[in-house]
């Protein structure tokens, strides 16, 4: 069968056996920066420095950025497809997953600073993030984490024409057939980041440093999410007799976010 990832051909019957396909994946990802800093500072007695990770991303790409799953001479299938009768068997699809994703920037930034007796305040880390060299964001503190994303890139991530399941079979006696805990997102975002800074919990003074985390982000450019034409469960059979046909815990979703941040500051023992 065109596009499909599974079982199929089994055949004019299947009887008594165990047919299942799982944890398969189908993915479209298309992201224009991805960035991954830390900086950990360790020091065995007491810790005088200074220190910030700072990132900077843009992304413009002209005519966007597009990810697909599937079209209509093209469907993509994950499962099991027995067009004949079934008896006296376990049928199985569970774990697969079609993901498309689209995005423009992406980032993780992490600090540390550890020590085992102090920590002193140290020279001030007066840090900004820009892209043509102007201050779009910034921190004066002795650690700092600062992120700075900006995005005018269209994103369109589709999943189209596509199922995940089992076929229609002529006949399902005695048999078992589940379908469950499948997934189909596609999900488009504009920036995305993670920011943490984590410093030594020290008791009384011995910890006399600042800490400080900027993040700014900006998207102008369209993030379009979507699913259309995409199904996840059993098809009808001809008749079904002393059986059990489950579909559970199964999700489809689209999610389009233009910015989305965490930002952490922790303290480390």
């Amino acid at each position: 069968q065109p596009g499909l990832i599974g079982i199929s051909n089994v055949g004019s019957t299947v009887a008594g056996s165990n047919l299942t396909v799982s944890g398969n994946a189908v993915t479209a990802k298309a992201n224009v920066n991805y960035a991954s800093n830390a900086l950990n500072l360790v020091a065995s007695n007491t810790q005088d420095g200074s220190g910030a990770v700072n990132n900077v991303q843009t992304s413009a790409v002209v005519g966007g950025v597009t990810a697909t799953i599937g079209d209509t001479a093209t469907p993509v299938n994950v499962g099991i497809a027995p067009p004949v009768p079934v008896s006296g068997s376990t049928l199985t699809v569970s774990g697969n997953a079609l993901n498309a994703q689209a995005g423009g920037n992406t980032a993780v930034n992490a600090l540390s600073a550890t020590a085992l007796n102090s920590i002193g305040s140290g020279g001030v880390a007066a840090s900004s993030s820009s892209a043509t060299g102007t201050t779009t964001g910034s921190t004066q503190a002795t650690f700092a984490v600062l992120n700075y994303q900006g995005n005018s890139s269209a994103m369109t991530a589709t999943v189209q024409f596509a199922s995940i399941g089992l076929g229609a079979s002529t006949s399902l006696v005695n048999s078992t057939a589940t379908v469950q805990n499948n997934a189909v997102l596609a999900s488009g975002y504009g920036n995305t980041a993670s920011n943490s800074l984590g410093l030594s919990a020290l008791t009384g003074n011995a910890n006399a440093a600042s800490s400080g985390i900027s993040n700014v982000q900006y998207n102008t450019g369209s993030v379009t999410a979507l699913v259309s034409n995409v199904s996840a469960g059993i098809a009808g059979s001809a008749g079904v007799s002393g059986g059990l046909a489950t579909v559970s815990g199964n999700s489809i979703a689209a999610q389009a976010v233009g910015n989305s941040a965490v930002n952490r500051i922790v303290a480390l023992r």
